[in-house]
C-alpha cells in the first residue's frame, strides 16, 4: 500500500459517512471533482488519485454535505486535532 492509498483509507476510516466528495488541487487550481460517492467508489478511483498525486496534485476527501459548496477546503488545525483526538491511532499525513 503506498502513501496515497494509505492516506485515503485513513480518511475513509476516520470520517465514516455514507457519501464523500473527492477533489484534486493542482498548481492551476481545483480540477473538476467527484461528488456524492460512497467509500467503495472512492476506493475504485484509487488508481486515478494515485496518478494525480504522483504528478504533484493534492487529494481532498471530505464528507458530502448538501449545504457545502463543490469547492473542497483543507481541514483546519482545530478540526484536525478534534478528529485525531477521537481516533488516537491516526496521524496527519502532511
Amino acid at each position: 500500500m503506498d502513501k496515497t492509498e494509505s492516506a485515503v483509507r485513513t480518511i475513509l476510516t476516520a470520517i465514516e459517512t455514507p457519501l464523500y466528495d473527492v477533489g484534486v488541487m493542482s498548481d492551476r487550481g481545483m480540477l473538476p471533482g467527484i461528488y456524492r460517492i460512497p467509500a467503495s467508489a472512492v476506493l475504485a478511483r484509487l488508481s486515478l488519485l494515485k496518478y494525480r498525486n504522483a504528478h504533484g496534485v493534492h487529494i481532498r476527501v471530505r464528507p458530502f454535505s448538501p449545504k457545502s459548496s463543490p469547492c473542497l477546503k483543507p481541514v483546519d488545525a482545530a478540526k484536525r486535532t478534534e478528529v485525531l483526538s477521537r481516533r488516537g491511532r491516526l496521524q496527519p499525513t502532511s
